[in-house]
């Protein structure tokens, strides 16, 4: 298990560049994805969703000299498939 410190220390690196866009990659269920804009931001969604069993935490970093941009999917659920449920980005 990582601790606080890796988290605030992954954070810091993220977003030690110079305006960095960072986003969940996968959303909760039924949810927008999560926009962080602070290595502050980022470190508390690390350590509450790592926090909870068998969860993971995936970020998507954009930095401008990059010249690209994330898009956002909507993944549609199968019915039945997470119950009470329907789509996750």
């Amino acid at each position: 298990m990582l601790t606080d410190s890796a988290f605030e220390s992954l954070a810091k690196a993220i977003f030690d560049r110079p305006n960095p866009w960072v986003a969940e990659a996968y959303s909760a269920y039924d949810q927008e994805p999560l926009v962080f804009s602070s290595a502050e931001e980022l470190s508390s969604y690390f350590g509450a969703t790592l926090a909870r069993p068998k969860e993971r935490a995936f970020v998507f970093v954009v930095y401008p000299d990059m010249n690209g941009r994330a898009v956002r999917e909507v993944i549609r659920l199968k019915p039945g498939s997470v119950p009470g449920h329907t789509s996750r980005y």
